[in-house]
């Protein structure tokens, strides 16, 4: 839906059923259309090693699920989305 809706963000999990979220944002990042695109990653993967490599494929933020309210969330990503 990415590639072909232009949203203005996009929130990730990692945890999904046919690629995992690392796989999906390598292919966001890839192509031309979504390589700006802003993602957050949004798991309940904790370990330090997962956020690392999400950032690292180029997610704007990564966020786990446990310790972050809705409110949270909708802030961190109106604050990317006003750049």
């Amino acid at each position: 839906m990415a590639f072909h809706d232009a949203p203005a963000a996009l929130v990730l999990d990692v945890l999904l059923p046919k690629k995992d979220g690392f796989e999906v944002l390598t292919e966001i990042r890839r192509n031309p259309k979504t390589e700006k695109l802003p993602v957050v990653i949004l798991s309940s993967l904790d370990q330090d090693f997962e956020q690392r490599r999400g950032l690292t494929l180029g997610a704007h933020l990564y966020l786990v699920k446990t310790t972050i309210s809705p409110e949270t969330l909708y802030d961190a990503i109106a604050k990317l989305l006003k750049g």
